[in-house]
């Protein structure tokens, strides 16, 4: 994925795009992890996938940060320390607590901008 350059004043539109990614990303990690009896090799590709979402979405260092409360980023990051950890991620709080906060965002602040199509579609196409 390409990052675009961006003026300080197109940060917000980057970060809704950042946002709304998460969450697409989010749903396909989430359907993955609710497959029954996962193997080793799906649980490998699982941890790898969610220590992306971590490090890409969680981490308050990262530029793509979506904001979520310390406490969900800490408890998600504890649930992704080895392979077989991250499987408790299926009825633990932090991953449906990330999905309420970028869903809430994203219905608070970004939903009423598709009045503006113009500018949602600036946004997938980075333009500033």
């Amino acid at each position: 994925l390409h990052k675009p350059e961006y003026s300080r004043g197109s940060r917000t539109k980057v970060m809704n795009f950042y946002i709304a990614l998460y969450m697409l990303l989010l749903d396909e990690f989430n359907t993955k992890l609710l497959t029954p009896d996962l193997t080793k090799k799906q649980l490998e590709e699982l941890h790898s996938q969610a220590t992306v979402l971590y490090k890409d979405y969680l981490d308050e260092k990262s530029f793509n940060f979506i904001g979520c409360p310390k406490g969900i980023c800490k408890e998600f990051s504890g649930l992704i320390k080895d392979i077989y950890s991250v499987a408790k991620l299926r009825t633990s709080k932090p991953l449906y607590q990330a999905y309420d906060h970028t869903f809430n965002y994203l219905e608070k602040f970004w939903l009423p901008q598709f009045f503006h199509s113009n500018e949602v579609s600036d946004i997938f196409l980075f333009k500033t």
